[in-house]
């Protein structure tokens, strides 16, 4: 019986051939340079998606273009940041650090319950926060 080889199924992307960007609207851009023939390759607007964000936030992110601002398709993934050029690699984690932004809460000072919408004040690792959701279960 033959293995089974998940890689297969996944499109990944050469980090050589990949160059991350942000554009003069603030847009991340991935640009897929031709191999060497002429091609020009191809850009695209994209969200980069972390696959294993808690315990290998390094590896196999994901590119998702964006189309009339919503996610449309994916378009690749990246197997380690590590191995794209330094100033990809910086664009990257630092849109990856912007997005999954999630400060810790240390200390509950007040919440407070109105018509199913929860509202906390809180204090967290990155300073004092006010949030809300919405009914208790969705905390």
């Amino acid at each position: 019986m033959p293995m089974y080889d998940v890689k297969e199924e996944l499109n990944i992307l050469n980090p050589k051939q990949v160059r991350i960007y942000k554009d003069e609207f603030n847009m991340l851009k991935l640009e897929l340079r031709g191999n060497g023939n002429g091609d020009k390759g191809k850009c695209s607007a994209v969200e980069a998606v972390m696959g294993f964000p808690l315990t290998y936030s390094d590896h196999f992110i994901s590119f998702i273009t964006i189309k009339d601002g919503k996610r449309d398709e994916e378009m690749g993934m990246i197997e380690d940041v590590k191995k794209l050029d330094s100033k990809s690699r910086k664009v990257l984690r630092t849109e990856l650090k912007r997005s999954y932004f999630m400060p810790q809460i240390t200390k509950i000072k007040r919440m407070k319950e109105a018509h199913g919408i929860m509202n906390f004040d809180v204090e967290t690792d990155k300073g004092a926060r006010e949030f809300e959701t919405k009914y208790k279960e969705d905390i």
